[in-house]
């Protein structure tokens, strides 16, 4: 689908600026600092049109929305809770300040980027004036499009946004209050039968340069160990039916408590092979399965490598998505994915950070891979 002009559909004002105050605090603190960090948003009009452009596209896409179709999200890991619609997408809740803006900005300025098939990642700005608003708006954007169209495919489609504040789930529960605006995204699970998800959150470091010191020290404390790995488990789903602890849907779950147990490389190395069941599957593919994905994280690798001069990830996670039931298993079958932008920020200097991360996480797939050809 290609994105048509939004002023050929009527919405009122009214909501615009409902959506930007509630996430976007203009008197709250720290928006200073954050204004520096990827558009200037004093200027009111330009932080109305980028919400107006994300209402729009989810009423393009989702022209008949009925809020009877959404569900609780089963087979999440890790972050807030978070809503499924159709079974074909999720509806994550916004963060109600300028951090659920910074996300929709990303995805917003990574659908005006165009990403041709091609061998190399020479990706240019899209020509069409209806979609190539944010564009103009901060020469760090066309500097940085080349990295943002070969990421591109690496991230869940994006349909906009979506004000839920009037709608009805069916006594779905919330800790928030009043109910959030949502980002509308592909659920990369739903093509999966019993999907095995892991969250990792990438980057020897989880906060941004400018955050106050007690959140540097308390984001550090928690995992002092990201420093070294580069990575570490945010939560994890192994599909095991037969397992005494799994739930009723076969699954055992582990929380970011029991990622942050792991302290020695081969604490984390063992958890990732009970990922890809690797101890208790008699499945030939599921090493296989393991070269492929380390084979897709080297292509990461080397696109943030090669192109990343300007952006950095703070607090961003990659999801890894393989098949659990045997029966349904192929090794060609797997997803990769980044996920959470709302701390993304230019930085000339790139990210060396994710890049460690990236380089670490691989270099063990690499050895659990050696560990697991056969002979």
């Amino acid at each position: 689908l290609r994105i048509i002009n939004c002023s050929l559909i009527a919405v009122s004002s009214a909501v615009f600026l409902t959506l930007w105050s509630r996430l976007f605090n203009r008197n709250s603190k720290g928006v200073k600092k954050w204004d520096e960090t990827m558009i200037d948003l004093r200027d009111t009009k330009v932080g109305i049109k980028i919400m107006r452009r994300a209402l729009c596209r989810s009423k393009m896409f989702f022209p008949k929305y009925e809020s009877r179709k959404v569900n609780v999200m089963k087979h999440q890991v890790g972050g807030h809770p978070m809503l499924s619609y159709e079974s074909e997408y999720v509806l994550k809740p916004l963060n109600s300040d300028c951090r659920g803006f910074r996300e929709i900005l990303f995805y917003e300025i990574l659908s005006e980027i165009e990403n041709p098939d091609c061998n190399r990642w020479s990706t240019g700005i899209s020509s069409n004036k209806n979609c190539n608003l944010l564009l103009t708006n901060h020469e760090q954007i066309a500097v940085n499009s080349s990295l943002l169209g070969a990421l591109k495919p690496f991230c869940p489609k994006y349909f906009g946004i979506i004000d839920t504040l009037e709608d009805n789930y069916r006594g779905i529960r919330y800790k928030y209050d009043p109910v959030p605006t949502h980002i509308i995204l592909s659920n990369v699970t739903s093509h999966y039968k019993k999907p095995c998800i892991l969250d990792l959150k990438i980057g020897q470091r989880t906060y941004e340069p400018d955050a106050p010191l007690e959140k540097q020290e308390s984001q550090h404390n928690k995992y002092p160990e990201q420093a070294i790995h580069g990575f570490r488990i945010v939560g994890m789903n192994v599909y095991d039916p037969n397992h005494s602890e799994s739930d009723v849907l076969g699954y055992r779950c582990f929380d970011k408590r029991f990622g942050m147990q792991l302290k020695q490389k081969e604490d984390i190395t063992a958890a990732l092979c009970l990922f890809f069941k690797l101890n208790n599957s008699t499945h030939l593919g599921r090493y296989k399965v393991v070269e492929n994905v380390m084979m897709e994280m080297t292509q990461l690798l080397q696109i943030h490598r090669e192109l990343n001069r300007g952006m950095a990830f703070y607090a961003s996670s990659l999801l890894i998505v393989v098949e659990g039931d045997d029966a349904f298993f192929s090794s060609e079958k797997y997803t990769v994915k980044m996920i959470d932008f709302s701390h993304v920020r230019f930085n000339s200097r790139g990210d060396s950070s994710y890049v460690y991360g990236l380089e670490s996480l691989i270099d063990i797939l690499n050895g659990i891979r050696q560990m697991y050809i056969p002979s």
